[in-house]
């Protein structure tokens, strides 16, 4: 696994985008490197589906509906990145590097001074809500702000999902009938299993555990 920088309450941009895709696609590290490199040879429809992602993952940056932060490269205080510095035409380069040079944002061959970070609570919020929550969830959280939504994934098709992935709370809630508080209490009482702390503030259920603790239960709930 690779070690990937840390910053307190933020989560490193390569990390968080790969989750997403992994969670989203069952896309592997490799897949996702691979897309960023034009002299691979990575499937069609991944690169598509990787690119319509950085696409709108960077309008969400660019927006200013999830802050970014650049930390100097070996150690250092965090400074925000303006939201100004996310206007690009081509946002492929920044997210393949997940660096910057402050200095110098716009220059694709600058060399990066600077790792990005995203602010975690505010990716853990709009990645809930673009894999979907629960149906009345959605529905009052749409209705509350136009500019709280996120941004759309492209409509490509998803590869069929292995079993062997991590599921956020909103893909869970779809698995089984339970309102997001007795999915809590569940887990408390050791009734469902546990989540998992996966780094960077991100929290998942290991899928073949939801799939035993199903088969397990035969259907009952």
């Amino acid at each position: 696994m690779t070690d990937w920088p840390q910053s307190d309450g933020r989560t490193f941009l390569a990390y968080a985008f790969s989750f997403f895709c992994g969670i989203e696609w069952g896309m592997s590290f490799e897949e996702i490197d691979a897309a960023f490199d034009p002299h691979s040879a990575c499937d069609g429809q991944i690169r598509q589906q990787i690119m319509g992602a950085v696409l709108n993952f960077g309008r969400v940056f660019q927006q200013g509906r999830i802050a970014t932060y650049a930390r100097p490269i070996g150690g250092g205080a965090p400074k925000p990145l303006p939201k100004e510095m996310w206007e690009l035409d081509d946002f492929g380069w920044r997210f393949g590097a997940s660096a910057i040079d402050p200095s110098d944002p716009f220059n694709p061959g600058a060399a990066p001074t600077h790792w990005i970070f995203v602010n975690t609570d505010q990716f853990d919020e709009i990645l809930g809500l673009v894999q979907g929550d629960p149906p009345a969830q959605a529905k009052d959280r749409e209705s509350s702000s136009a500019d709280a939504r996120p941004a759309e994934i492209p409509e490509t098709p998803r590869p069929l999902a292995t079993e062997d992935r991590y599921l956020r709370k909103a893909e869970v809630l779809k698995l089984v009938p339970f309102s997001r508080s007795t999915l809590d209490d569940r887990v408390r009482r050791g009734l469902f299993p546990k989540s998992q702390n996966l780094g960077g503030g991100i929290v998942a259920w290991w899928l073949p555990d939801i799939l035993e603790w199903m088969r397990d239960n035969g259907g009952r709930t």
